[in-house]
């Protein structure tokens, strides 16, 4: 089979909501997989087979792809040399289709676990941009009531049992200190895949063991038991209906073993994806500026 004739690609973030959103993940697959196998074409039948083997698909499923990216204007066809090209991400932004620089690094690897490895890239950007909140925030950059991306829920931390609860200045309990803690639940990630809460939860499972995004458990402590009873659950769901994911832990210690009844929250998540700033917008000014100036234009004798 033939080599990549590109080591890794960059993925503008601006696209991947809409193709999740649009269930065009296959699309955007063989986009990506074609900008690994070429500079940007596809030449001539026996290319495009090659290209076949190469990105895993039948001919017809490439074809069916490549005249559905066509009609959207990603990919171009010359029908006099039978040649498929495919749009540079600079032309995605003179469209309007990006506006930010920021993008995903993608290995050939990671076409294996597509979907998932674009769900992880759109919670690692959402994980980041609040970090990065966050700590303008704190360093006096931001007002304390200034617009904001939606606060991810933060943890009070207890000996590594975390109790719910907001960080200090924001509402928190006196004498209580605060660390906030980063992660998205499943409906909330639902929501922004425009997926199902089972899907959703089928691309978080396999994009932590693809080791794109790594979790830690975190729960909201109820209240320490002297004993492990075999209703203090059941009981606990009679009282408060509204408390589902409520579990009895046991914390062992050379002192022996204690338990305690906790209200499991959403995981920690740690981004473990590589976003970078591309240069395509960049070039595309640098393009428009030469256009603009008389020393672009070609001489005349």
């Amino acid at each position: 089979m033939r080599k990549a004739a590109n080591n890794k690609v960059n993925i503008p973030l601006d696209l991947i909501p809409p193709v999740l959103s649009a269930g065009k993940v296959s699309a955007l697959q063989i986009f990506v997989a074609a900008k690994f196998f070429s500079s940007g074409y596809l030449r001539g039948a026996d290319q495009l087979n090659e290209f076949c083997l190469f990105a895993g698909f039948s001919r017809r499923t490439v074809l069916f792809y490549l005249r559905q990216l066509h009609a959207n204007g990603w990919v171009g066809f010359d029908a006099a040399t039978n040649c498929w090209y495919f749009r540079s991400w600079s032309w995605f932004r003179s469209k309007g289709l990006i506006s930010r620089n920021l993008a995903v690094c993608t290995a050939l690897p990671d076409l294996q676990h597509f979907q998932a490895f674009l769900a992880a890239a759109l919670v690692s950007d959402r994980i980041r941009r609040q970090q990065i909140y966050n700590r303008s925030q704190e360093a006096g950059f931001l007002p304390s009531k200034a617009p904001s991306p939606k606060r991810l829920s933060p943890a009070i931390s207890i000996r590594g049992i975390a109790s719910q609860g907001v960080p200090s200045g924001l509402g928190a309990a006196p004498g209580r200190t605060a660390l906030p803690y980063f992660g998205l639940s499943v409906s909330a990630m639902a929501e922004m895949f425009h997926l199902s809460h089972t899907r959703t939860s089928e691309l978080k499972a396999e994009a932590v063991a693809a080791g794109y995004l790594k979790t830690r458990k975190q729960y909201s402590l109820i209240q320490p038991l002297s004993a492990r009873s075999p209703n203090i659950r059941s009981l606990h769901l009679r009282a408060f209906p509204e408390k589902k994911n409520v579990r009895v832990i046991t914390r062992r210690s050379r002192s022996g073993s204690s338990f305690l009844l906790v209200e499991q929250l959403h995981d920690e998540i740690f981004p473990a994806l590589s976003l970078v700033r591309t240069p395509y917008a960049k070039r595309l000014r640098r393009a428009f500026l030469l256009s603009l100036s008389p020393v672009g234009f070609k001489k005349t004798d």
